[in-house]
């Protein structure tokens, strides 16, 4: 389902849950809008009223004209739904690991990365020019592994993302954190799958192991969760002060146009009021997953909304999205980094679908797994 120079299918949105492909209106199981807040009200109301009252351009670097009132507010919102002393938000979750590591370049001589972390992080390793040693996915032994063959582990920064993107696949954040605190190493988690989704109040996936945000280096994104875009580095007021004066990213970049900020803005606001909607999404996860796993797909029971279904036959992948395209199902298949060889169907389930979406989606799915 290549696109055009090898990208995904052009679609267009038909509202939150369809997609238009091929002048085709579709069912939409897929994305990283975890909550489909794109279009929710609210958000969409403050894009419209920052439009009109301050225009598009933020007007500069922070450190100059950029300062903008809405963006402080963003970061004190932040601060307030993840139960942390200070947030920074910068132009994106792939900048935010760059600005945060050249930061840290002092304190560190070596990262040491899980095998499938995301780019963004190997990139700014190497931006930074620290050296890499990589452990296996999701191993904790090979964890302690590497570990035990650093020099100084008090100078080492171990590096993950919290949830995977491809497959949903979580990190074992607290068998990490006992290996790592065992040695007086540091961890930075890039919880961009994480952040509004994960744990009891969808601060992410350190929530859920039960670690403490202040032990920690956490980056993240708005574009997930909160549905709209920009990144975002939970921090201490120390921690942000250091950001301003050594990152020369976040010195000279420009941040995003004011009306994202409002409606980033108006996305935390919301789901910080309506704490419910990760319960939904958790519960709607763990529903379908269960009645999937009970006809015979492998998929792992647990809270991440990602649903990953991959087929080693390559005729039974095109069998199986044109048998979701007879169904009035958008077929999300993909080859993102992460992704099973071969390739893989990544759904996605939405605090925004109702019951009778997820009943009828995992219908679907049934009667194909059973013909």
């Amino acid at each position: 389902m290549p696109g055009v120079h090898g990208m995904g299918p052009t679609l267009t949105f038909d509202g939150s849950l369809h997609v238009v492909w091929n002048e085709k209106r579709l069912r939409y199981f897929a994305g990283t809008d975890y909550h489909r807040l794109a279009f929710e009200p609210e958000v969409q109301h403050a894009v419209q009223l920052a439009l009109q009252q301050q225009g598009l351009s933020s007007g500069g670097s922070r450190l100059t004209t950029g300062n903008n009132a809405t963006l402080v507010q963003l970061e004190t919102l932040l601060a307030r739904f993840f139960g942390v002393e200070d947030a920074l938000v910068v132009g994106s979750g792939y900048l935010a690991n760059l600005i945060l590591l050249q930061t840290l370049r002092p304190d560190f001589d070596v990262i040491i990365a899980d095998e499938q972390a995301h780019a963004s992080l190997l990139d700014a390793a190497r931006a930074v020019q620290l050296p890499v040693s990589f452990f296996k996915h999701r191993d904790v032994e090979s964890l302690k592994h590497t570990l035990n063959g650093i020099a100084n582990p008090r100078r080492a920064l171990v590096v993950t993302d919290g949830i995977f993107a491809a497959r949903g696949e979580v990190a074992p954040l607290g068998d990490y954190w006992k290996a790592i605190a065992a040695v007086g190493a540091s961890l930075l988690v890039d919880d961009a799958h994480g952040m509004a989704v994960a744990g009891e109040r969808g601060r992410g996936t350190w929530e859920k192991f039960g670690l403490s945000a202040e032990n920690l280096y956490i980056t993240g994104t708005l574009s997930k969760g909160f549905g709209v875009f920009g990144g975002v580095i939970l921090a201490t007021h120390v921690l942000k002060q250091r950001i301003v004066e050594q990152s020369a990213a976040f010195v000279g970049h420009t941040p995003m146009p004011v009306p994202v900020i409002a409606g980033a803005a108006a996305a935390v606001q919301f789901l910080t009021e309506h704490r419910e909607r990760v319960h939904r999404v958790q519960q709607a996860a763990r529903w379908v997953k269960q009645h999937l796993a009970d006809v015979g797909y492998a998929v792992p029971q647990d809270a991440i909304p990602i649903i990953s279904i991959a087929f080693p036959e390559a005729e039974r992948v095109g069998k199986f999205r044109d048998y979701l395209l007879d169904a009035g199902v958008f077929p999300p298949f993909n080859q993102y980094p992460g992704a099973p060889a071969g390739g893989h169907f990544r759904f996605v389930v939405t605090s925004r679908h109702t019951e009778d979406d997820m009943h009828q989606f995992v219908e679907i799915l049934k009667r194909f797994r059973n013909a």
